[in-house]
């Protein structure tokens, strides 16, 4: 088991959201995006805000950011309710090496998640994947394509309420729709906040906590010619805002909480 693996970065480039627009972050014929939730890279979500349409607003008139066969130039997903670090190719020859470094490991994508429960003794999530593209509804676990999760407790904490949770930092071995969703929900830990995936008690218990799923995509890193880069993006206003009102399990954890709601008060 193994993570993608990045030559050794000497810098960090990071992005901040300063209100509900995507932040954007030009590389060439290539495109970083910041983007909040609320937002979709491609689809048809009649209440969400599309990203294609809003880059050919801001100038980018690119044919590859029309064309749902190539995924408007975007070689990854980042579900509607999260938030978080995208990249997109704004020519079909940058889309294809974008898609070449991700099937072949060459880009890192790292998230911080908050889920129920308390879990501290796994270290990647094993499970198959199925879904169906024409189908809106919540990715499957057990049957489908192989895929890995890999998990790094980053505190244990209570919820208003003093449900358990858990803040989890986590990276990627495969890249499948709603993978970290899914995996999490199948292990009986789903994402706080996640209308497509919690009970829908827990839900109800969840929506007033953030308006947003606990899902962000904070660190991205890949290859630029011959060079690594990185990429960095501290957590939303709303999601650090909830991890204030944790308590932590122990002392440790409310340190840690501390230093990531830090991070998100200091944009």
């Amino acid at each position: 088991l193994q993570q993608p693996a990045i030559a050794k970065v000497n810098e960090t480039v990071t992005l901040q959201l300063s209100n509900d627009q995507p932040e954007l972050h030009p590389l060439g014929d290539r495109l970083l995006i910041l983007k909040p939730c609320g937002w979709e890279t491609a689809g048809a979500m009649e209440d969400a805000k599309q990203l294609p349409q809003h880059l050919q607003a801001l100038g980018f008139d690119r044919p590859v950011l029309r064309d749902q066969q190539h995924q408007c130039g975007f070689i990854h997903r980042l579900d509607v309710p999260s938030s978080g670090l995208l990249l997109c190719g704004l020519t079909y020859q940058a889309y294809y090496n974008l898609k070449l470094q991700l099937s072949t490991g060459r880009i890192r994508r790292d998230y911080l998640v908050l889920c129920h429960g308390f879990l501290s003794d796994r270290h990647y999530i094993r499970a198959r994947v199925t879904w169906k593209d024409a189908d809106p509804g919540p990715s499957r676990c057990g049957r489908g394509k192989p895929s890995i999760t890999f998990l790094r407790r980053e505190a244990s904490a209570w919820l208003p309420g003093y449900q358990a949770s858990t803040l989890l930092d986590i990276s990627l071995g495969t890249g499948r729709r709603h993978q970290i969703r899914s995996h999490l929900a199948f292990i009986g830990h789903a994402v706080v906040c996640d209308s497509k995936y919690c009970a829908d008690e827990t839900f109800r218990q969840d929506a007033p906590l953030c308006p947003q799923n606990c899902l962000h995509r904070y660190g991205l890193a890949l290859l630029e010619g011959s060079e690594a880069r990185s990429f960095a993006a501290p957590l939303p206003e709303a999601f650090g805002a909830l991890l204030q009102e944790l308590e932590g399990k122990a002392p440790s954890d409310a340190e840690v909480l501390k230093r990531h709601t830090c991070a998100c008060t200091n944009q």
